[in-house]
């Protein structure tokens, strides 16, 4: 696993810290589903704190739209998917962060497979705000962005790592109920699992979330180690 004082960490912060002197400043980071972006985030942000830059990790999740809303709108097999998002707010708390104030944000909760209806975060103080997540890099979000940054594996890498979080994570009413589409009758996890990542997450990479890598400052590679290049 790649560590906080890792030499990519080191040399993304120093990176950082140099566009932020002058300005708040908001660092992207997108790439494909379990392909370790939280972490490669928390890892940042405890470096950049470490420097002396209050820094903020908000998830993309939370600006995605509530499954009653994606229920309504049949956008459940969509989950993820750029249409998912509740675009307007997204672009507003970017918006309002670099505006200078301190806007709180939505945040998500795996256990619900849901938007949380009470928790939310803010950013009073942040000079940064690492904005990570599926999809953010898109093309009318990039405006906001000072620094931006890829992360992206060996599709059998990202396979393996999605399996793994699938099958570890506990299966709420609301989860369920979302992924049925793809249970398999056997119920068999490793099956689940498997149309899942073919039918949701690799459709979304290959028509959405890969055109982000075009646009990013820096691409990362994970190993299988988790080790990045």
């Amino acid at each position: 696993m790649i560590g906080a004082r890792s030499p990519g960490v080191e040399k993304l912060a120093e990176h950082i810290v140099a566009v932020s002197q002058q300005r708040r400043t908001v660092v992207a980071l997108d790439g494909p589903v379990a392909v370790g972006k939280s972490t490669l985030a928390a890892q940042l942000a405890r470096r950049l704190e470490t420097l002396g830059l209050r820094t903020c990790v908000v998830g993309a999740d939370g600006f995605l739209l509530p499954m009653t809303k994606l229920q309504a709108q049949g956008l459940i097999a969509r989950k993820g998917f750029p249409e998912s998002f509740d675009r307007p707010a997204m672009l507003a708390f970017l918006a309002a962060f670099l505006c200078g104030d301190g806007p709180g944000f939505p945040t998500y909760a795996h256990d619900l497979y849901d938007v949380s209806p009470d928790s939310r975060m803010n950013t009073d103080g942040a000079a940064v705000v690492l904005f990570e997540g599926v999809n953010v890099l898109a093309s009318d979000l990039t405006q906001f962005y000072d620094f931006t940054l890829y992360l992206d594996a060996d599709l059998n890498d990202l396979e393996t790592w999605f399996t793994a979080r699938f099958m570890a994570t506990p299966f709420s009413s609301a989860r369920a109920e979302a992924l049925a589409p793809w249970r398999p009758a056997s119920g068999d996890l490793a099956r689940w699992a498997a149309a899942v990542w073919r039918e949701v997450n690799v459709r979304n990479l290959v028509e959405h979330i890969s055109k982000g890598r075009d646009r990013a400052d820096i691409v990362l590679v994970a190993h299988s180690d988790h080790g990045l290049d």
